[in-house]
C-alpha cells in the first residue's frame, strides 16, 4: 500500500468550502483549465442529518507508461468518486471506482479533514491510500498513481484557489 498526503489551503471557511467544491461552475472551470480532465459532473448529492453523500463522475486522459497501456488499452478513463462528508466533524471519506482500476487491481480510497486556520481561511488535508494487488508490478503501479495524484493535486488546488478567489471578488 502507498499513501499520499496532500495539504490544500483556501481563502474561505471550511463550511463554505464543501459547498464550493460541489459547485457546477467549479466543475466547468476545472474541465476548461485542466488539460487531463475531460468531463466532471455531480451525479449524486444527498444530505441526511449531518452527512452529505456525493458521487462525482469524471473522465480523464493520461499518457501512461507502455506496460500500463498494454494492460488497460485506452488513454482515457472515467471514474466515480463516492464521498461521504461528515458536516459536524468536518471530515470526509471516499473511494474512487474506475474500470481502469479494476483492470489494474487497484483500490483507491481517501480521507480528508477541514480545519479553520483563521477567519475565512481553511486547510484541507487529504490522505489517499493506493493498494494494487497485481503481483510483481504492484508497487510500480502504486507509485505511478501516487505521482499522478501529487502532480494533479497541486494543479487542481491552485485552480480551485483561483476560482474561489475570483468568486469572492464578485460577491
Amino acid at each position: 500500500m502507498t499513501t499520499v498526503k496532500i495539504i490544500e489551503l483556501y481563502n474561505t471557511n471550511s463550511n463554505k468550502l464543501v459547498n464550493l467544491l460541489l459547485n457546477k461552475s467549479l466543475f466547468n472551470y476545472l474541465v476548461k483549465k485542466e488539460k487531463n480532465l475531460l468531463i466532471m459532473e455531480l451525479i449524486t448529492n444527498v444530505k441526511r442529518e449531518n452527512k452529505l453523500y456525493t458521487d462525482i463522475k469524471s473522465e480523464f486522459q493520461f499518457d501512461f507508461p507502455e506496460f500500463i497501456s498494454n494492460i488497460v488499452g485506452d488513454k482515457s478513463y472515467s471514474s466515480i468518486t463516492r464521498e461521504i462528508f461528515d458536516l459536524k466533524k468536518n471530515t470526509s471519506k471516499g473511494i474512487v471506482k474506475s474500470k481502469i482500476f479494476d483492470l489494474l487491481k487497484v483500490k483507491l480510497t481517501f480521507k480528508s479533514d477541514f480545519h479553520e486556520i483563521y477567519e475565512n481561511f481553511c486547510q484541507k488535508n487529504i490522505t489517499f491510500e493506493i493498494n494494487c494487488s497485481l503481483p510483481v508490478i504492484n508497487k510500480k503501479i502504486e507509485n505511478i498513481i501516487a505521482e499522478k495524484l501529487q502532480e494533479n493535486g497541486t494543479i487542481r488546488t491552485k485552480l480551485i484557489s483561483n476560482w474561489i478567489d475570483k468568486k469572492s471578488i464578485k460577491n
